[in-house]
C-alpha cells in the first residue's frame, strides 16, 4: 500500500469524517504553505468516492494551483491527481512550464540546544515535473493512457520530452475530458497566499 492508500485508510477510519473535512478546509487557507499543501492532501485522501464528492473537492482546491508557493502549488496539483477526475487536466496543463522548486523551509522554532531550528522540507523537483506525474495518474481515467519516464532528477531533455509527450496527449484529448463546472473555474481566482 502506498502513501495515498495509507493516507485514505487513515481518514476513512476516522468517526468524524465531515469535521475532518471542515477542519482542512478552513487549513487551506493557513498562513504556512506546508500545513496549506497538507490540508489539500487530506481533504484529496479523506474525499468520499463518487463524481459529485470528488468535483466538490476538486472545487476547493483549484484555488491552491494559483498559490504564491511553489509547495502549496504542488501539493494542490498531487491532491487533484490522487482524486481521480479527468476535469482537473484542464486546470494542470498551465503549470506545466512551471519550473519552481516545489520545497519550503519549516523555521520559527528551537532546536533542544536552543539554537534557531530551520528544516528544509520537500524534493528536488518542480512544480511542472508534479504536473507530468498528475497527468499520468489522471490519464489513468480516461480512453487514451500517458506513459513517459520522468524522473525528480532527470534531465532537462528527458522533462522537454515528457511535456511534449504531454501536450499531445493533451491535445489529442481535450475536447474528450469533463470540465470542472463554470463557478469552480470562477471560485480559482488569485489566492491570498
Amino acid at each position: 500500500m502506498g502513501l495515498r492508500g495509507v493516507r485514505r485508510a487513515h481518514a476513512a477510519r476516522l468517526a468524524e469524517k465531515e469535521l475532518l473535512r471542515e477542519k482542512a478546509t478552513a487549513l487551506l487557507g493557513h498562513a504556512d504553505p506546508g500545513v496549506r499543501g497538507r490540508a489539500a492532501e487530506l481533504l484529496a485522501a479523506a474525499a468520499d468516492d463518487g463524481d459529485e464528492a470528488k468535483q466538490a473537492v476538486a472545487m476547493l482546491l483549484l484555488p491552491l494551483l494559483k498559490d504564491t508557493h511553489p509547495a502549496t502549488r504542488s501539493h494542490a496539483v498531487l491532491a487533484l491527481a490522487w482524486l481521480g477526475h479527468p476535469g482537473a487536466v484542464h486546470e494542470l496543463m498551465p503549470l506545466i512550464a512551471d519550473r519552481t522548486k516545489d520545497r519550503y523551509v519549516l523555521s520559527g522554532f528551537k532546536h533542544l540546544s536552543g539554537d534557531p531550528g530551520e528544516i528544509e522540507h520537500g524534493g528536488e523537483g518542480t512544480v511542472g515535473q508534479t504536473v507530468l506525474f498528475a497527468l499520468q495518474r489522471l490519464a489513468v481515467h480516461t480512453d487514451e493512457k500517458l506513459a513517459y519516464r520522468l524522473r525528480r532528477d532527470g534531465s532537462a531533455e528527458d522533462r522537454a520530452s515528457a511535456e511534449a509527450q504531454a501536450k499531445a496527449w493533451y491535445d489529442k484529448m481535450k475536447a474528450k475530458l469533463p470540465r470542472l463546472p463554470a463557478s469552480a473555474k470562477k471560485d480559482a481566482g488569485e489566492a491570498k497566499h
